[in-house]
């Protein structure tokens, strides 16, 4: 979700050091946070919409139901 240096800073796990770098980061540049922001919420927006969520599921479950009928009409030729 978190794109480094676009949506956000990342950090190796348990890497104080380039955490701090990175919180030192935003605090030397708050010009920045704006745009940083509004780059992360699309990303949000896009990816975590419940609507679009929904409607993925709707269509997996569209393909699995389909596949099953398919499954049980060969069972039935046989």
């Amino acid at each position: 979700m978190i794109e480094h240096q676009k949506t956000g800073y990342l950090a190796p796990e348990k890497n104080d050091i380039e955490l701090s770098n990175g919180i030192q980061f935003f605090l030397e540049h708050p010009e920045i946070w704006n745009d940083y922001t509004e780059r992360a919420r699309k990303v949000i927006e896009e990816k975590f919409d419940i609507n679009k969520q929904i409607m993925e599921q709707q269509r997996l479950y569209s393909l699995v139901n389909i596949t099953k009928t398919e499954k049980e009409k060969k069972k039935k030729k046989k």
